[in-house]
């Protein structure tokens, strides 16, 4: 029998792990966008990346422990 609560918890902390990432995301793309800098626009077109490829391996974590 599964642990509920055990669940729960690991189902909210990924949630929530894939919500703060999405938030990054949100400022890295509106701070490239303003920014004249190119050298600062690229650092952040791969830290959007970054958060991007993080929240995908969090979706597919999710997926496969089936919560």
């Amino acid at each position: 029998m599964k642990n509920l609560a055990h669940d729960a918890i690991i189902d909210q902390s990924i949630t929530t792990a894939i919500d703060r990432e999405e938030l990054l995301l949100r400022k890295y793309e509106h701070y490239k966008d303003i920014l004249e800098d190119a050298e600062t626009s690229a650092l952040l077109k791969e830290c959007a990346t970054s958060a991007r490829d993080h929240i995908d391996m969090l979706k597919n974590t999710l997926q496969k422990l089936d919560l």
